[in-house]
C-alpha cells in the first residue's frame, strides 16, 4: 500500500521552501484553503507535458484557531486537445504516508499512462497531507515499519517517542486521515476553478476515493479504483490470512508451470518446514539476526510488486539455501515513507474497528500466517500512544454511491484482494468490476489492458466495460528461472 518519497526530493523540498516557492506551514489570516501557482517541485521537463504547478495551503483544523496551514504540492497536466473537457481527474497515490512528486516523471514518460494523462482532460496530481513532499511532513524517521507492521517492539517504542515529538510541534494529529483528506480535494478542484471532477485511486488512494463518494459525492462525476480498499475491509484483521493465501497461490502456480516447477521444486512443502523453526528461532546470515517478522515483510512487499512476485520462487530458494540476501536487500532498500501519515490513519480509521482476536483465529494455525502475527499485533499495540482522536463510525461502513465507479482489482493481492471488491460492488449502483488474472497490486503500472479500460470509463463511464483482453494478456505469470534476471 507504500510510495517511497527519496532523501534528496527531501532537500529540494526544504530548499524551494527556503527560496518561498512552495509555501510553508505558518499561521495565516484566515481559515481558507488557497492556491498559490510556483514553481514544480520536481523537474518534469522531460516528460514534454503541458503543466503548471503550485502549493494548495489548507487549514490543518478546519473550524479550529490553531491557524495553523498544511502546504500541498499540486502539479496540473493540461489536456493536449484544442476543446479540453471541464472535469479533470484528481489522482490520488498509495501509501499512507506515501506521495506522487517523487514519481510523477516517470509516469509522465510512461508509455502506459501516456494516452491517457492530459489527453482530453486537465489531471491534477498532489501530495496527500502528511506524506510525500508536502509540510508538514509527519516523518519517524527509519522505523522498522512495513505494510505487515512494526517488525519489533523497539520500533513501536520508537513510534510512540515519534507520536510526542510530532505533538509537541503543535500538529494536530487527529487531522491527517481520509476524511480531512477529502475537505483538501473539494479545496483543491475549487480553487483551481472546476466545477464537476472525476478521480483516480490507487491502492491508499482509493480508500481516499470511497471517502469523498461519502462525505463530498455531490460533483463527481466518475471514480476510477485501481486496487481497491474500501472503508469496512477489515484489512489488518485479514492480512495473516490473505499473505499466506496469496504467497501460496503464488506457489500453486510455480508448480504448475513446468520450467518453474522444475527449477524450484516442493517450494511450498520446503518453506513451511523452515517456518516452523522460524517462528520460534531466528536465523543468523552475514552478522545480522532476521526474524520471522522480517520475511514476513519481505514476502508481502515480494506478492505487491511486478518483478518481485516473478522473482519470488527463486528468492525463495535462495533464502530455502540458508542465503538470505533477498531479505536483507529488501531491509537495506526499505521505502522512505511518512510513518506518521500511516499511523495517524490506521489508528484513527482502521485498526478501532477491527478485532485482534479475530485477526489470531483467522490465521489459525498456518505458519505463513503466523508469520504475520507479531507484525499486525504491534500495530495495535502502537496505537496506544497516537493521539488521532475520536474514530468516525462511518469509517467501517460499506459507501453507498451512485456515482459511476470502476473497481480494477488483482487476482494476487494481499492488501487489497479481490474480496474487498465483491464486497463494495452491490453497495455501488452504477459500478463495473473487473478481476485481473495472475496479476498483483497497481495494475494500471503495467498492464495495457486495464488502462484501455480505464480509458474508456473515463470517457463513457456508463457504457459497460471490455475485459476480454485479460485473458489473453495476463495468461500467466512469467517467472524467473536460473540464469535470468
Amino acid at each position: 500500500l507504500f510510495s517511497e518519497t527519496s532523501n534528496l526530493l527531501k532537500t529540494i523540498i526544504s530548499v524551494l521552501i527556503a527560496l518561498g516557492l512552495l509555501g510553508v506551514w505558518a499561521p495565516a489570516l484566515a481559515d481558507t484553503a488557497t492556491f498559490t501557482p510556483g514553481q514544480c517541485p520536481v523537474d518534469l521537463s522531460a516528460s514534454h507535458a503541458i503543466v503548471d504547478c503550485g502549493v494548495l495551503r489548507v487549514p490543518e483544523t478546519r473550524g479550529s484557531n490553531n491557524k495553523r496551514f498544511v502546504a500541498l504540492p499540486v502539479v496540473r497536466v493540461r489536456a493536449r486537445g484544442p476543446n479540453p473537457l471541464p472535469d479533470p481527474v484528481i489522482y490520488l497515490h498509495g501509501g499512507p504516508g506515501g506521495g506522487i512528486m517523487d514519481e510523477l516523471a516517470e509516469k509522465l514518460g510512461d508509455p502506459h499512462w501516456q494516452p491517457l494523462i492530459g489527453s482530453n482532460r486537465d489531471w491534477l496530481f498532489f501530495d496527500q497531507r502528511g506524506g510525500g513532499l508536502s509540510q508538514p511532513l509527519l516523518d519517524c524517521g527509519q522505523l522498522g515499519l512495513s505494510d505487515t507492521g512494526f517488525t519489533s517492539d523497539a520500533d513501536v517504542v520508537a513510534a510512540s517517542a515519534c507520536a510526542q515529538r510530532l505533538t509537541a510541534a503543535g500538529i494536530d494529529l487527529s487531522q491527517y486521515n481520509v476524511q480531512t483528506s477529502v475537505a483538501d480535494i473539494i479545496d483543491l478542484k475549487n480553487a483551481l476553478g472546476y466545477a464537476n471532477f472525476n478521480l483516480f485511486g490507487v491502492s491508499y488512494g482509493s480508500r481516499v476515493a470511497f471517502a469523498v463518494q461519502q462525505y463530498a459525492p455531490e460533483d463527481l462525476r466518475a471514480v476510477v479504483h485501481d486496487s481497491p480498499y474500501p472503508p469496512e475491509a477489515r484489512g489488518t484483521e485479514q492480512l495473516p490470512m490473505l499473505l499466506a493465501r496469496e504467497v501460496r497461490q503464488t506457489l500453486d502456480l510455480c508448480a504448475a508451470d513446468a520450467g518453474c516447477a522444475k527449477a524450484y521444486p516442493n517450494l511450498e512443502k520446503r518453506l513451511d518446514s523452515l517456518l516452523k523453526t522460524w517462528l520460534s528461532t531466528a536465523r543468523e546470515f552475514e552478522e545480522r539476526t532476521l526474524t520471522v517478522s522480517d520475511l514476513a515483510s519481505f514476502l508481502l512487499d515480494a506478492i505487491y510488486d511486478w518483478d518481485g512476485i516473478k522473482a519470488l520462487p527463486a528468492n525463495l530458494a535462495l533464502i530455502l539455501a540458508d542465503d538470505m540476501s533477498p531479505i536483507v536487500d529488501y531491509l537495506d532498500g526499505g521505502g522512505d515513507f511518512a510513518e506518521g501519515q500511516l499511523l495517524a490513519h490506521f489508528c484513527k480509521e482502521e485498526l478501532p474497528f477491527e478485532d485482534r482476536v479475530a485477526m489470531a483465529e483467522l490465521a489459525g494455525d498456518d505458519p505463513l500466517a503466523q508469520s504475520v502475527l507479531a507484525n499486525t499485533q504491534r500495530l495495535f499495540e502502537s496505537c496506544k500512544d497516537w493521539p488521532v482522536g475520536t474514530p468516525n463510525p462511518k469509517e467501517s461502513i460499506a459507501v453507498t454511491s451512485t456515482v459511476p465507479t470502476l473497481l480494477i482489482a488483482a487476482e494476487i493481492d494481499a492488501g487489497c484482494p479481490t474480496d474487498f471488491s465483491v464486497a463494495a460492488l452491490p453497495f455501488l449502483s452504477a459500478g463495473q468490476y473487473a478481476a485481473v488474472p495472475n496479476a498483483v497490486h497497481s495494475m494500471t503500472n503495467k498492464s495495457d489492458c486495464v488502462m484501455a479500460m480505464a480509458t474508456r470509463f473515463l470517457n463513457e463511464p456508463l457504457a459497460p466495460i471490455e475485459t476480454k483482453c485479460l485473458a489473453e494478456e495476463h495468461s500467466r505469470i512469467d517467472f524467473q528461472l536460473p540464469g535470468e534476471q
